[in-house]
């Protein structure tokens, strides 16, 4: 059965991946903060659910303390979006808004690629269209994005020897609870 990582499977984007695996067989080790996005991913065929904040880095060095000796992929999905104009950003925001989106990203691959490694397992991004296009009130976020979408590229040549494929996956505006909100405005 092949298996896969999951971050931020607890609601929109990482939900339908978890569930869409899980019912196509996967073994599916499924990231979320909260005890009940956990719970939820529990009742799902073959998911094992893992509490992970991305924000905590000595949790994100144990992730692989949770996971089986290889994994065929993992699914880089959680994320944050920090609204407003550049202007009126606190440091403090942007900050997390890089952390999340981009920092813990990293980090989780660096944790797991020993498990990749064993498989010859594959590295998947979630970004945005956002990454390529910056729209007012959005430039955080789009920075964030946009700096995953140059690590991708270098990691891409980097895990080449080993052949791990790393893919970047750029959807568009999708109505999840995290861009409702903005949506609406």
């Amino acid at each position: 059965m092949p298996t896969v990582l999951v971050t931020g499977a607890g609601r929109g984007i990482g939900w339908a991946i978890t569930r869409h695996l899980s019912n196509g067989g996967w073994d599916v080790y499924a990231t979320a903060r909260s005890a009940a996005d956990r719970k939820d991913l529990g009742r799902l065929p073959h998911v094992h659910p893992i509490q992970l904040d991305l924000t905590n880095r000595s949790a994100i060095a144990r992730l692989s303390e949770q996971l089986p000796p290889a994994l065929d992929g993992v699914v880089n999905n959680a994320g944050i979006i920090v609204q407003g104009p550049v202007e009126g950003l606190s440091l403090d925001n942007l900050a997390r808004q890089l952390e999340v989106n981009v920092t813990s990203q990293i980090g989780v691959v660096q944790a797991v690629l020993p498990h990749l490694r064993a498989a010859r397992g594959r590295v998947v991004f979630m970004s945005s269209v956002s990454g390529l296009v910056t729209l007012p009130g959005t430039g955080a976020y789009s920075a964030s994005k946009y700096a995953l979408e140059s690590l991708a590229d270098a990691l891409r040549v980097e895990l080449r020897p080993w052949r791990i494929p790393v893919s970047l996956i750029e959807p568009g505006p999708i109505r999840t609870d995290m861009w409702a909100n903005a949506l609406d405005d």
